[in-house]
């Protein structure tokens, strides 16, 4: 179906991670995470929804860390009757720089079967992955995937490579697919077109094409596929389009994956994603439904994630840098913090039972270092309001008395 062919998504905000396109998405969300700095993932557990309940399906344990919180082992397990059998586990090793060198794949009866390696350039970007498989118990090359960056670090290309030899021998290397990418300024992916070979003559053949287009501070990001027409020589057959919309904090918020309609001209819906947080910005839960419309929906399934809490809050709005002037007022006032790190901003006037009494400001990510805000107290009601300032997790308030 088309919801499992754009599996890239195209609305919403929050910490990255990857997404919507007919092949696997080989390039990093860039506003995507699942954990805090300094929190560690300790378990995910995908549900089901059958008979109008929620049933547990698989469960996926971060058995060790290392002392930067990364993942060493992990631990996959399918629920089977009443308890759980093991599907499959993985190992991981880092460099000094915390980047993964190595990433291994166990059967449920312990027997390595997949291993990963990366490389980085002296930029920090990874720019190869070689894999490997055991056969009878021996290891032999499988694929290999090589990135290739411009001058400024932008993405340009990713070919894959599989390995033409069987039974042992040199690696042979042919091309397998390679994906090109335009992008803008900031290194934003504007375009990234995904070729198959020819499997005669070799050559890269047009399959598909996923172009990308920005909201003002990267609020929503819209990813459209399109399928090459060999007819017309051209990628003019709109397969469909996928939004991702994005929080103040700048993660992940929802998704929605949207097939077009030829025949009307017109994008529909196929399903949507949801996504929590704690106040740390912890992912905790992710919510899939099916549906034709936002009044239709249906739950399909979800994730839960618990974390253990290492890290600290950090402070983002310096401590008493918040204030109000003139106050008391019955016209404009200014509103002045101190950021002590860049972080996205929201403001919102509250009166005292915490209804909203104004529309919120939004400022948008704004810079460390100080900063002023005008509001119109002309439009309240005299009394007693309070101001909230929500900088990325930390949120302030203040007092503001309306004559």
């Amino acid at each position: 179906t088309l919801g499992v062919v754009l599996s890239l998504g195209l609305l919403a905000p929050a910490a990255a991670q990857k997404v919507y396109s007919v092949r696997p998405q080989r390039v990093d969300e860039p506003l995507g995470r699942v954990s805090a700095p300094g929190d560690v993932l300790n378990m995910s557990i995908e549900q089901k929804w059958q008979n109008a309940v929620w049933r547990d399906t698989i469960r996926t344990t971060y058995l060790r860390h290392n002392a930067a919180g990364r993942p060493l082992e992990r631990l996959i397990e399918n629920r089977s009757g009443t308890g759980w059998s093991v599907r499959q586990r993985r190992r991981f090793t880092y460099d000094a720089q915390n980047r993964l060198t190595h990433d291994t794949l166990f059967s449920s009866l312990g027997n390595p079967l997949l291993a990963f390696r990366y490389t980085y350039n002296v930029a920090g970007k990874r720019d190869s992955m070689f894999s490997k498989s055991r056969f009878l118990g021996t290891w032999e090359d499988a694929r290999r995937d090589i990135t290739y960056y411009d001058a400024n670090g932008r993405i340009l290309r990713l070919l894959e490579q599989n390995n033409n030899t069987l039974g042992g021998g040199p690696a042979v290397w042919v091309n397998y697919s390679q994906t090109l990418y335009t992008t803008d300024a900031q290194g934003r992916i504007l375009t990234d077109e995904y070729q198959d070979t020819d499997p005669q003559t070799g050559a890269f053949l047009p399959n598909n094409l996923l172009e990308f287009s920005y909201f003002p501070n990267d609020s929503v990001r819209i990813a459209r596929s399109l399928l090459w027409n060999a007819a017309t020589s051209s990628y003019d057959i709109i397969q469909g389009r996928d939004r991702h919309v994005y929080n103040l904090a700048g993660y992940r918020d929802s998704m929605y994956v949207e097939p077009y309609d030829a025949s009307t001209g017109t994008y529909g819906l196929d399903n949507v994603r949801t996504y929590q947080y704690d106040t740390r910005w912890n992912r905790i839960g992710e919510l899939r439904q099916l549906g034709t419309s936002l009044s239709t929906l249906t739950n399909l399934s979800r994730w839960q994630y618990t974390y253990t809490i290492l890290g600290t809050a950090e402070e983002i709005v310096a401590a008493k840098s918040l204030t109000l002037a003139p106050n008391p007022t019955s016209g404009p006032v200014e509103l002045r913090y101190e950021l002590k790190t860049a972080a996205p901003v929201r403001v919102e006037v509250l009166d005292l039972l915490g209804r909203r009494a104004a529309a919120p400001t939004t400022g948008g990510p704004q810079a460390a270092g100080a900063h002023s805000l005008s509001l119109d107290a002309r439009a309240l009601t005299p009394g007693l309001y309070l101001v909230r300032l929500t900088a990325g997790a930390q949120t302030r308030q203040v007092k503001l008395v309306v004559q």
